[in-house]
């Protein structure tokens, strides 16, 4: 197995295979707390869950309980826990992370019999020769922090790693080293999971059956301020008032309200799917929780011991995001073996950055008042000393008190005048009280050189890595090479760099691999800057100049993917074309080479796409303006209608009938023409061709006109 490797869950046979004999790894943040505590037998909650017995590998034979680091054995468990409680066990676990041998229990007493306890505070280290092992023990204490992972030691030597959300929940209480043990067994087992994210507007949803979706719902709201952040309920929670402020203040907030009945709708319908599901994980900050866990009938309690918290920050809610999440909380993750475990955790802590207690810093700050006390203690030894002991021999008794301090109770009582005499020791160089002063001053001088020294190397170092940063984000290949040391064209680099500029580079080491130059806490290369600022000059001066485009940073993203557009992309296709055997481009995720032939033959196809679409444009207007001429003929022809109407209404009946027989007339003369030649007594509706109604010789289109007529008249 290689380290860092990754295993699914849902990979049974390499996930049984990870987690054979499985038990807390020594040096986490667990191993104390659950090693201590008495086994148990599975309870029913385990029998109801149906996660299996608990069988511990022992290394020898099954009867035999011993201490792998102190080499000893036990007869029963309650002297192996009383063991991990000695002061003689921590030691060697200590020894052990620090690549040390163990220690016997004689060795052991032997060498802290003048020492309290090694579990005492930080304050015990008081004496110079001290602090360094302090400091030793500081770095090789158990793990780090209390992690969102919880470190297993498998049968094989291997450690391993699941989120601790995964196993249980945060207000179960946890029944000593075999429940956790039954629990990441039966991890597998519990295939049925749902994942929700809800957020900034975005809401993500998806159940999960193994590695296979069953169901998933994506939707968005506009409920986010644009360019301020913050949603329209925390910034009426600000304000003080709900009354709207904009129509966008009241358009967020009833797509709020609208969001918050779609989730509860959306759950509400999944409730046969939430029922199903094994385990719960969600993300929602705390304005949102009332969309999940609110509403007249909520189909999620916050008691439910099913809800687990995402325990890492997440994206945008999609369902990418989704996906990307179950992924990480679906994996086991092997860290090497015990030892390389061990080593991962060393420099983990020398790297980073330890806090100093206000208690040193004062004593720092309080240093010239130290040596003056130390001082007028070495005097009153002088006063007190016989009048036959030299100054010399009575700062040397100082020295020697001081010494005896440290180690046994001393009281000035014990003094009693005249007749109370320190033994000296051998007789050194005489040294006056000047002389001493002196040498402290130097120290203390050769001590502050050498601190200021360091921060001068960390702050050389930090203001090249902010000079890489700044020109890979604006392009300013000139400044990139001189502070790379690169040969270039460049003839006068005081106008480009500052003095202090060129100082911190000549002091600073630049790796020979630039892929090593990395920023930020996603560790992102100078590549990964420039894609994401659309800089292409820089991306392919960096290319040239040997920065591998298949490193990845702290995402897991390589610079192709932050490439901010198509152009950016191109180029590094471009260099790909020139370039093929150069890099691993399949690990660069570049998916092919981009030619100039095939630049002009996509020139090409674009012209021809663009003449398509103007004459469509074209057509298009054409047909419009047809369409609109029509349109215009058709209104006319109303307008006429409409005229004709209204003239033959003002006719009275017998000047209809007239009108009516000339029509007639007139059709038989002109062949081809169809004029209106009946209509509608009351409404001058054209009957023509229709059979009317009539009386008196007068035609109508309907009873009613008749009815009509009929009251008109009568």
């Amino acid at each position: 197995m290689k380290p860092s490797e990754r295993v699914s869950l849902w990979d049974e046979e390499q996930v049984s295979t990870l987690l054979a004999g499985i038990h807390i790894a020594p040096g986490s943040a667990e191993f104390e707390e659950l090693s201590y505590q008495p086994s148990s037998s599975p309870t029913k909650e385990h029998c109801s869950l149906g996660l299996p017995l608990f069988r511990p590998s022992l290394p020898t034979s099954q009867m035999e309980m011993r201490c792998s680091y102190c080499q000893t054995t036990f007869a029963d468990r309650e002297e192996q826990v009383s063991h991990y409680r000695l002061d003689w066990h921590r030691n060697n676990l200590r020894r052990s992370m620090a690549g040390k041998t163990a220690l016997t229990e004689e060795q052991f007493l032997e060498e802290s019999s003048d020492i309290s306890s090694i579990s005492g505070s930080e304050d015990s280290c008081e004496s110079e020769d001290n602090e360094e092992d302090c400091a030793t023990a500081d770095v090789n204490a158990p793990v780090l922090k209390r992690q969102a992972q919880i470190f297993l030691l498998n049968a094989d030597g291997y450690v391993v790693s699941l989120y601790r959300n995964v196993l249980y929940n945060k207000s179960v209480e946890i029944d000593g080293e075999q429940d956790v043990i039954q629990r990441a067994l039966a991890a597998s087992h519990r295939k049925n999971w749902a994942i929700l994210l809800l957020g900034g507007g975005h809401f993500a949803a998806a159940v999960f059956r193994g590695k296979e979706v069953v169901i998933h719902k994506t939707f968005h709201n506009y409920t986010v301020r644009a360019k301020q952040g913050g949603s329209q309920g925390a910034r009426d929670n600000q304000s003080g008032t709900a009354h709207p402020k904009s129509s966008g203040a009241s358009l967020r907030r009833y797509n709020e309200l609208s969001q918050r009945q779609h989730v509860q709708e959306l759950m509400e319908s999944w409730k046969v799917h939430l029922d199903q599901c094994d385990l719960i994980f969600y993300h929602a900050k705390h304005h949102n929780r009332a969309t999940l866990f609110g509403g007249k009938k909520p189909i999620l309690m916050k008691d439910d011991e099913r809800l687990r918290r995402i325990p890492f920050s997440t994206k945008r809610a999609t369902l990418s995001e989704v996906k990307r999440v179950f992924g990480l909380l679906s994996e086991v993750v092997v860290h090497g073996k015990e030892e390389e475990f061990h080593a991962m955790i060393r420099e983990a802590k020398l790297g980073e950055k330890q806090p100093t207690p206000k208690k040193k810093k004062e004593n720092k700050s309080n240093s010239a008042k130290n040596a003056e006390r130390k001082l007028k203690t070495e005097k009153n030894v002088i006063d007190l000393a016989p009048e036959g002991t030299s100054s010399e021999s009575a700062l040397e008794s100082s020295e020697e008190m001081e010494l005896v301090t440290q180690l046994s109770t001393f009281s000035t009582s014990d003094l009693g005048g005249s007749s109370c005499y320190v033994e000296p020791k051998a007789r050194k160089k005489a040294s006056s009280p000047a002389a001493r002063k002196g040498n402290e001053k130097k120290s203390k001088k050769h001590a502050s050189t050498k601190s200021k020294n360091m921060v001068k190397g960390c702050t050389h170092k930090t203001r090249v890595w902010d000079i890489l940063h700044r020109a890979c984000k604006l392009g300013n290949i000139d400044r990139l090479s001189v502070a790379l040391k690169i040969p270039s064209s460049v003839q006068q680099e005081d106008n480009i760099l500052s003095k202090e500029e060129l100082e911190s580079i000549a002091s600073t080491d630049i790796p020979g691999d630039l892929s090593n130059v990395t920023f930020g806490s996603r560790h992102k290369t100078m590549l990964h800057v420039a894609a994401e600022n659309g800089q292409n000059d820089v991306i392919w001066w960096l290319l040239d100049q040997g920065c591998d485009p298949g490193v990845n940073d702290g995402a897991k993203r390589v610079p192709f993917d932050d490439a901010v557009d198509k152009e950016c992309r191109n180029t590094f296709r471009r260099f790909m074309a020139q370039w093929p055997d150069k890099y691993d481009y399949k690990k660069a995720k570049i998916p092919s080479p981009l030619t100039k032939e095939q630049e002009l033959e996509q020139e090409g196809k674009l012209a021809l796409r663009r003449k398509a679409q103007r004459q469509a444009k074209q057509e298009r207007q054409r047909e419009k303006k047809r369409q609109e001429r029509v349109k215009m003929e058709q209104e006319k022809a109303l307008q006429i209608e409409e005229e004709e109407k209204k003239s033959f209404l003002a006719f009275s009946d017998r000047e209809k009938r007239a009108l009516a027989a000339e029509r007639r007339f007139q059709q038989q003369q002109q062949e081809g023409a169809h004029p209106s030649l009946l209509r509608c007594f009351t409404c001058a509706q054209d009957i023509t061709g229709i059979t009317p109604f009539e009386y008196n010789d007068n035609k109508f289109c309907t009873t009613k006109c008749v009815r009509d007529h009929r009251m008109k008249n009568s």
